[in-house]
């Protein structure tokens, strides 16, 4: 190619990008507001619950470097059945805990987080 023809696709006209739309627009802040909705209730369970796992009762951080120590919050009626993500129905954990609880080993009792317990449960 040519300098003469690098100057003629120069002086095309370039195609205008549209302003993005409304509904991205939305739909991205609704995202950020859910996140930053989201982040606050977890620090707000963690809050209420003294920063301690409620398993184990270790003291658990939310920057941990040792993951088993980290605070990570327990929906104690699953989401996929049905549980909403609102405090009563939430518990801080500690990582390994958490683990254990997914695996079966340890069972959460209860319907809300004042009145759950935990039964580890015995190997066969």
């Amino acid at each position: 190619m040519s300098l003469a023809d690098l100057h003629s696709l120069s002086d095309r006209p370039r195609p205008k990008l549209g302003k993005p739309r409304p509904s991205i627009l939305v739909k991205a802040e609704a995202g950020r507001k859910a996140k930053r909705a989201a982040a606050k209730l977890r620090a707000d369970v963690r809050a209420r619950d003294g920063h301690q796992c409620q398993c184990c009762h270790i003291p658990v951080f939310v920057s941990a470097t040792n993951p088993l120590q980290r605070a990570q919050v327990h929906h104690i009626t699953y989401r996929s059945q049905g549980g909403p993500d609102v405090q009563k129905n939430l518990i801080t954990v500690c990582g390994e805990c958490h683990a254990k609880i997914h695996a079966h080993e340890i069972e959460v009792r209860g319907t809300h987080a004042a009145s759950v317990r935990f039964m580890r449960k015995a190997k066969p």
